[in-house]
């Protein structure tokens, strides 16, 4: 295997969707007349992919924001749009979207990659954003693996390389025998290993230069 490829990045997106309605109907906002079925709106959402195969990326932000109007309740449309802008590289876009996303969730995951969009763009506040998350990471009394391993990337920004290359070892025992956490542990450590600390967040959202 040449580069070994997160499975967690953008995991959450299950636990957002889990929450749609499957039988949402939307109203026109001026006559209440017009309405959409679920069905419509992922008719919608498959033109927005449609257009991201073939790179017509004005096209497809198009698509994707008539799929939110149509769905305003779906935050994996929602969370498509954050994924979308952050591939071209509209941060600061991503970001706003996001501050929609997380004043509705208390998943720290979301605030985690709002700090790391923000320290992409050298914002001022990125670090006290990443403090509060990783706070958060380190309250949470039963984490799941993607929390573990996103907590696992902040050790390595705020307390270096070995501390986080022990905690590895940890999850590594915790999982054992888990191909899927073992596939994400693996790497992440190379990550830790070969990239800078910030280089290791960014690659975890998949940020790329």
């Amino acid at each position: 295997m040449k580069n070994k490829t997160l499975i967690l990045p953008f995991l959450f997106i299950g636990l957002l969707s889990n929450c749609q309605n499957k039988n949402t109907v939307v109203k026109n906002n001026v006559n209440n007349v017009e309405k959409k079925s679920a069905n419509d709106c992922k008719a919608i959402f498959r033109k927005f992919n449609e257009k991201l195969v073939v790179e017509e990326n004005d096209s497809a932000l198009y698509y994707l924001d008539k799929a939110i109007e149509c769905d305003p309740k779906n935050n994996s449309f929602k969370y498509s749009k954050v994924k979308f802008l952050t591939n071209i590289k509209k941060y600061e876009d991503a970001i706003k979207q996001l501050d929609e996303l997380t004043s509705n969730s208390t998943d720290p995951s979301l605030k985690m990659q709002k700090g790391i969009l923000k320290l992409k763009i050298n914002a001022v506040d990125s670090k006290n954003v990443l403090e509060k998350c990783y706070a958060e990471f380190n309250q949470i009394e039963k984490p799941t693996s993607s929390n573990s391993l996103y907590k696992i990337a902040l050790d390595n920004y705020f307390k270096g390389k070995e501390y986080s290359l022990n905690e590895i070892k940890k999850f590594r025992q915790e999982y054992m025998g888990k191909p899927y956490e073992t596939d994400n542990i693996n790497a992440l450590e190379e990550l830790i290993k070969k990239e800078s600390k910030e280089n290791v967040l960014f690659k975890l959202f998949d940020i790329n230069d």
